[in-house]
């Protein structure tokens, strides 16, 4: 059983039917230690050590598993994992299903489905598939308001992680207020502008990566921008 004690390891005490499964773990094995209550059904195909301590951490794994590999953490839980300014006690759990797959999670986990972020906009975050950091300050835009985002990209700036191509520096606090406005003018604009809208954002937004997949904007975006009528009700569900 050392294989399925390191899998418990690595995933805050966390793990999946279908993960049990191919380490061998037969059904009346996992059912015997739900009976004697060493694991515990949270959900979702999604079984915990009995033992293990809660915290937002674990609910976050927790919630990821369910949702399956297609799910990654975005929006508010993603600006927590990326230490933004203003997220580090936001209790919210936030899931994304990349490239418009629906998914589903545990009770009380915000579930959004984005079309317009795949595999290549989310990386590894503590071991969980997080949305990078130029996609969760977009999200966190149009959920809670250009202040908000406003403060979450001066630290990402302060943090030295921003960069922007032409190598010259902006104070954070302007560098924050031009990406939140650009992105707040996005959500709450609906019409044939709004594709401009979206190429100004997420130009400069992209701008601010660090890996190569954060390099440029989608190539999608970059043709054709956005259909006219986008507006902040469907980007919240980006």
């Amino acid at each position: 059983m050392r294989p399925v004690a390191a899998l418990f390891a690595a995933q805050d005490g966390l793990a999946t039917i279908g993960q049990l499964d191919d380490l061998g773990v037969s059904r009346g094995v996992r059912r015997q230690r739900l009976a004697t209550g060493e694991w515990g059904q949270l959900g979702g195909g999604v079984i915990g050590l009995s033992s293990a301590p809660g915290s937002w951490r674990r609910d976050v794994r927790a919630a990821l598993l369910a949702a399956g590999p297609h799910a990654f953490v975005s929006h508010a839980t993603a600006a927590r994992l990326h230490g933004f300014d203003g997220y580090d006690r936001d209790e919210r759990i936030v899931v994304s299903g990349a490239s418009g797959h629906h998914v589903r999670s545990l009770p009380a986990v915000e579930v959004h489905r984005s079309a317009l972020f795949g595999d290549q906009h989310r990386r590894l975050v503590d071991g969980m598939s997080c949305a990078l950091e130029p996609v969760a300050l977009i999200q966190i835009a149009a959920a809670d308001g250009r202040d908000a985002a406003a403060r979450a990209l001066d630290s990402f700036l302060r943090a030295g992680r921003g960069r922007r191509r032409s190598g010259r520096a902006h104070r954070p606090t302007d560098a924050g207020r031009l990406i939140a406005d650009r992105s707040w003018s996005w959500t709450t604009t609906a019409g044939p502008q709004t594709g401009q809208v979206w190429r100004s954002t997420t130009t400069a937004a992209w701008s601010l990566g660090t890996t190569p997949s954060t390099g440029s904007m989608p190539a999608r975006c970059a043709r054709t921008g956005l259909p006219s009528g986008f507006g902040r009700g469907q980007l919240t569900n980006t």
